[in-house]
């Protein structure tokens, strides 16, 4: 009866405060904006080598005629994620007497479930996607890797074409200005830059004392959301340090290995989550949470999740309910993004 009692208690302010959910920046962003699914599954043809057959030439020398294939396709099939929401009808009867009930049951554990399938997926989204057989979402430790732990990506050998080579550092163990600026300019060609890192807790509080004595690029992201107020765009408002003009973000969700922190910089413009709009029997999820406080999603709508209605099971009292995402995680070009990690202090 507790998931009752928390919520038709007449004493009870009409709000939940959410003492679980931590920050989750990358999942936000990332699911706030999705690109529309085409096709059976993603298939995106990159540049992998380069044609070498240019030659200086004289008069009537014979020229070299062969057709270089400098392109192959990275594929990446459809991935699915589910959370349950079952509601006993006794609860729901209770729940419904007019002078008891503070927040409508079913609408709470709706919200409630999709933040917590969010904050699961933020874990997912810094894995391999070889959890749960193979069937969890691609991650950044398969995107951000050189081949040492991932031999292939999106089908395609990474000893063949190293181009789809991330960089990996190892920085152990101290995070250092010039390993940043090593790590950057390894990952940039011109305009083309990272533009946003990710680091976790411990890391972010490395940085901010390395450059606070020095008095060096600390300070708040200046851009302005919809709501006027200051952060990063498309989160739920962190003010951060920032490098070379891009935002250094803290993210719990950023594994912590046994050698230390890790430091992320990515490529936003390379970086999506391909989602299937529309799923059978179902409806796209429309909330913007309003019955929890205390927790970074309050001005998160929707997250492209999917809503399969209620369904009473033939044998009991109770009303069951899924919440579905589907599509997959990439990038489209990972050398653009790089890593440093084994970080223990400055």
């Amino acid at each position: 009866m507790s998931r009752l009692n928390t919520l038709t208690n007449t004493y009870l302010l009409p709000k939940v405060v959410d003492s679980v959910l931590r920050e989750n920046p990358l999942t936000e962003k990332i699911l706030t904006s999705p690109e529309k699914w085409r096709g059976e599954q993603i298939k995106k043809s990159v540049k992998v080598v380069k044609n070498t057959n240019g030659t200086s030439f004289a008069g009537f020398q014979t020229l070299p005629s062969q057709a270089v294939n400098t392109r192959q396709y990275l594929l990446f099939p459809a991935k699915f994620y589910q959370i349950d929401v079952t509601i006993p009808l006794t609860d729901m009867a209770v729940n419904m007497t007019d002078d008891e009930r503070v927040l409508d049951l079913a609408e709470a554990e709706m919200t409630s479930s999709a933040e917590d399938m969010a904050d699961s997926i933020g874990n997912i989204f810094y894995l391999d996607g070889q959890g749960n057989g193979g069937l969890d979402f691609n991650g950044l430790a398969n995107i951000v890797d050189d081949g040492t732990n991932y031999a292939t990506y999106g089908g395609l050998s990474r000893t063949t074409f190293p181009t789809l080579d991330a960089t990996r550092t190892n920085w152990s163990p101290n995070i250092s200005l010039q390993k940043m600026a090593t790590l950057y300019n390894a990952i940039t060609d011109g305009t083309i830059m990272p533009s946003m890192g990710l680091a976790d807790r411990n890391t972010y509080s490395y940085y901010e004392q390395l450059i606070e004595p020095k008095n060096r690029l600390y300070t708040t992201v200046p851009e302005i959301r919809k709501d006027n107020k200051q952060g990063l765009a498309g989160t739920a408002g962190f003010t951060t340090l920032t490098y070379k003009g891009l935002g250094i973000v803290p993210d719990r969700k950023v594994p912590i290995a046994t050698g230390g922190g890790q430091l992320f910089l990515i490529r936003e413009e390379d970086i999506e989550f391909r989602s299937i709009e529309k799923f059978p029997e179902s409806e796209p999820v429309k909330f913007v949470e309003k019955d929890f406080e205390d927790n970074d999603y309050e001005n998160v709508k929707g997250l492209g999740f999917h809503w399969t209605g209620w369904v009473k099971p033939v044998n009991q009292l109770a009303y069951v309910g899924r919440v579905i995402l589907a599509g997959e995680f990439w990038s489209k070009n990972p050398r653009r993004h790089g890593v440093g990690y084994n970080i223990t202090g400055i």
